[in-house]
């Protein structure tokens, strides 16, 4: 059976909840990592899974963190497929419909009143933020963590794939081309 998402409209403040709990099992998850490095599965699982959660978290965080920054209000988060849905490449069609997000919708009164170049830099926040900000469990891991061998090869491979999933495709549909947009808008004025 193929799970259909919805889109669902929430609170900033139970977006921030849910983006805080979210950051919060990252951490469980990284802990209980550190605890199992002789079991070489559930070790890598783990990190996996605790990098996964703070690309999840970070995304939207990183778009509401620069948008009040630049005095952009942000209207509500949002639970919807992803907008690789919107590709004709197979897989990251099926990927975008089949996966959640959690998105950041912005005041359009207040996202319009700034220049181009800020709004770049909000739109392109998400992406760069998340892609960097999941090396801290990796990083941890190997250092902190007794992060086992195979598990940092995979938090690696994890990291590496990632990066290429959003420079091929969010630079297409998603939020690194938007930023590209905004950014070619500012240099043409």
């Amino acid at each position: 059976m193929v799970m259909m998402i919805k889109s669902r409209k929430i609170s900033t403040a139970v977006g921030l909840c849910i983006i805080a709990l979210l950051l919060v099992l990252s951490a469980v998850f990284l802990y209980l990592s550190s605890l199992t490095a002789t079991n070489l599965i559930l070790n890598a699982l783990l990190l996996i899974v605790s990098m996964a959660l703070v690309f999840f978290s970070t995304h939207p965080l990183a778009h509401y963190i620069v948008a009040g920054i630049y005095g952009v209000r942000v209207e509500h988060f949002f639970i919807a497929p992803s907008d690789f849905r919107k590709l004709n490449q197979r897989g990251a069609k099926f990927f975008g419909s089949k996966v959640p997000t959690l998105g950041t919708k912005l005041d359009r009164g207040t996202l319009s009143g700034i220049s181009s170049e800020k709004r770049a830099r909000i739109y392109g926040a998400g992406a760069i933020a998340s892609s960097i900000l999941i090396l801290v469990p990796l990083v941890y891991s190997a250092i902190v963590g007794r992060g086992s061998p195979i598990a940092i090869l995979l938090g690696i491979l994890f990291f590496a794939g990632n990066l290429a999933f959003e420079l091929e495709f969010s630079t297409k549909v998603g939020d690194l081309s938007k930023m590209k947009r905004e950014y070619i808008r500012s240099r043409s004025c």
